[in-house]
């Protein structure tokens, strides 16, 4: 409450309808990073720092970096993944294409390092620097109030 009686309504630190840097962030494609839309899968670390971490993959174009400009933030100490999109994942109609972004360390899918893009599935693993993770099925969640 402020000094009138009225509530306070909590204040946006940046526009919802824009990133930090003033991109537009209205459609799912590179230039939109902001987490929403339909969760259709989740990239979980199975080896290197955040070792069981899951995060949200969502439908539409999906940058994986450090920065917190990237839908999949991997800032979780491996200081080898770029700051700025170090791989694309492109989620279309249950299909999935990985792209890297053409950063200088290599990006490997099940041990191949990927030239360009290709198309990955559920259960897939992706090296980016010394962190790896594995493409999983979105984890449906329920509560249930007491």
């Amino acid at each position: 409450m402020i000094g009138d009686g009225k509530k306070q309504e909590p204040t946006e630190l940046i526009e919802p309808d824009r990133r930090s840097d003033g991109v537009a962030v209205n459609t799912d494609d590179k230039q939109t990073q902001m987490p929403k839309g339909m969760i259709v899968a989740q990239p979980t670390v199975i080896d290197g720092p955040g070792c069981g971490k899951s995060f949200a993959l969502f439908a539409g174009d999906n940058a994986i970096g450090r920065g917190h400009e990237n839908r999949v933030n991997l800032d979780l100490g491996d200081k080898s993944i770029h700051r700025r999109a170090h791989a694309w994942i492109a989620a279309r109609d249950g299909s999935f294409v990985i792209e890297h972004s053409g950063q200088r360390n290599p990006v490997f899918v099940n041990g191949e390092r990927l030239a360009g893009k290709r198309g990955i599935a559920l259960g897939d693993r992706i090296r980016l620097g010394s962190t790896t993770l594995r493409l999983d099925a979105k984890q449906e969640t329920s509560c249930t109030g007491a």
